[in-house]
C-alpha cells in the first residue's frame, strides 16, 4: 500500500469535497466582467447563469444585452464564484422585439463605422484638446474623458498619402475611483493620485492611401488629473480587440 502524506491527503480531500457554487442555470446574478483583483476595481454587470461546466469547473454567465453592449458569455472559475459573482436584484430584461423580415435577395455584409462611411475621415479632433483646469480627485466628465482617450490615437494626415486615424467611442462607463498603483498603472503618477477606470467600447478606423481598415474594441482606460490640472488617460487593459476589417478607399 502506497503512503500518502497527511498534508497531501488533506489537500486532496478538500478538493474532492469542495462545495460547488450555490447557483443554478437561470439564476439572476451580477458578474465582475473584468474579474478585478481588488474590490474597488470591480465592474458589475447583471446577467443570468447559463450553465455549470463541471469539466472545467466554471460558472457560465450570459450578461444582459441592454447593459453590456449586446451581451457576452463569461466563464468564472467555481472556486472564485464568491469573489466575482453575486445575486442580482436587477429585473430580467424584457424579451427583444422581433425585427422585420428582410426582403428576399437582401444581403448582410460588414460595413465600416457610420462616421467613416466616406472615403475621407469626418470628425478627427484637433489634438491635444483644450481642457479647463480641474482639482485633483475630481470626478471626470464622460465627454471630456472620451476626447482625451480619442487623442491617444487620432491622427490627421496632411494629405491622402499620409495615414489618418479616427476613433469613434460608442460607450464609456466610468467606474469607482481608486488609488494609483505606480508599478501597475502606466503613467499614473504618485500613489496620492486618484484613478478613475473607464470601460470603453470604441471603433478605430485607419485611412490609408488605397484602403480603410477598422476594428471594434473594448478596453479599460485609467484616467487621472495630472500635476497641471488636466485629465490624462492611459490604456489599462485590453478586454477585446476586434477583428480588423477593410475595404478599398
Amino acid at each position: 500500500m502506497s503512503y500518502i502524506p497527511a498534508f497531501l491527503a488533506l489537500a486532496l480531500g478538500t478538493g474532492l469535497h469542495a462545495r460547488s457554487p450555490s447557483y443554478k442555470p437561470g439564476d439572476r446574478v451580477d458578474v465582475d466582467v473584468i474579474m478585478a483583483g481588488a474590490p474597488e476595481r470591480r465592474m458589475w454587470k447583471p446577467g443570468i447563469v447559463k450553465s455549470l461546466d463541471a469539466a472545467v469547473r466554471e460558472v457560465i454567465i450570459l450578461t444582459d444585452a441592454a447593459t453590456d453592449n449586446g451581451g457576452r458569455t463569461i466563464g468564472i472559475p467555481m472556486q472564485s464564484a464568491g469573489q466575482w459573482i453575486r445575486p442580482s436584484s436587477s429585473p430580467r430584461p424584457a424579451p427583444p422585439t422581433q425585427a422585420p423580415a428582410r426582403q428576399s435577395g437582401s444581403a448582410v455584409s460588414a460595413a465600416p463605422p457610420e462616421s467613416s462611411s466616406n472615403a475621407e475621415p469626418q470628425g478627427i479632433l484637433n489634438c491635444p484638446v483644450d481642457q479647463p483646469k480641474v482639482a485633483a480627485g475630481s470626478r471626470p466628465n464622460s465627454q471630456r474623458l472620451a476626447e482625451v482617450i480619442r487623442c491617444l490615437f487620432e491622427v490627421r494626415g496632411q494629405s491622402r498619402a499620409e495615414r489618418s486615424i479616427e476613433v469613434d467611442i460608442r460607450s464609456i462607463e466610468i467606474g469607482t475611483s481608486r488609488a494609483c498603483v505606480p508599478r501597475e498603472d502606466f503613467e499614473c503618477g504618485t500613489p496620492r493620485h486618484t484613478i478613475f477606470p473607464a470601460l470603453v467600447r470604441w471603433t478605430k478606423t485607419d485611412y490609408y492611401t488605397n484602403s480603410i481598415q477598422w476594428s471594434d474594441n473594448e478596453s479599460v482606460f485609467n484616467c487621472f488629473v495630472n500635476p497641471f490640472g488636466q485629465w490624462q488617460c492611459g490604456l489599462g487593459r485590453r478586454i477585446r480587440d476586434g477583428q480588423i476589417q477593410n475595404r478599398p478607399r
